[in-house]
């Protein structure tokens, strides 16, 4: 298998580092990348465009096309893609990103955008992020007796 082949498969800095601007070219085409860019700006480029790979897992459901075991086995793959895109190695890593993609999915979209936007990488950071988003867009209305509510910014 060539080494866009492997890329693709299972996406990886080392992999991508050792392509020749024709595996790039591969990549870039199975991934539906225009290109106009020059090899290292190119290269992380393409480890960005892989990120689709958490929302790919998370969305595949079982269809009548389908078998079970061919279900699993892609659901398998794309875990194994997004694990790897995200750089994880270890059992506490993978705790991390499970419970910071949790953490993102009950709070409000915006302070979702705001810790995506921080690159948050643990529970912890988005729990200070968000409490600090949460502080700075908090809108208090106290009511005076003699004038209409006033917003007041804290």
């Amino acid at each position: 298998m060539s080494l866009a082949g492997e890329f693709i498969q299972s996406p990886s800095y080392e992999l991508l580092s050792r392509c020749t601007k024709d595996n790039l070219l591969h990549i870039a085409e199975n991934y539906a990348i225009e290109l106009t860019i020059e090899d290292k700006t190119l290269k992380e480029s393409l480890f960005k465009a892989v990120e689709p790979y958490r929302q790919k897992f998370r969305r595949l459901s079982k269809t009548d096309r389908i078998t079970y075991v061919e279900f699993a086995r892609e659901k398998e793959n794309l875990f194994d893609r997004w694990c790897t895109s995200e750089h994880v190695t270890s059992r506490e890593q993978l705790r991390e990103l499970v419970l910071l993609e949790e953490f993102k999915n009950c709070v409000p979209d915006a302070v979702a955008t705001y810790l995506h936007d921080r690159q948050v990488t643990t529970l912890a950071q988005a729990a200070v992020c968000a409490d600090q988003y949460a502080l700075t867009h908090k809108s208090v209305f106290v009511p005076f007796s003699s004038s209409p509510s006033r917003c007041i910014r804290s």
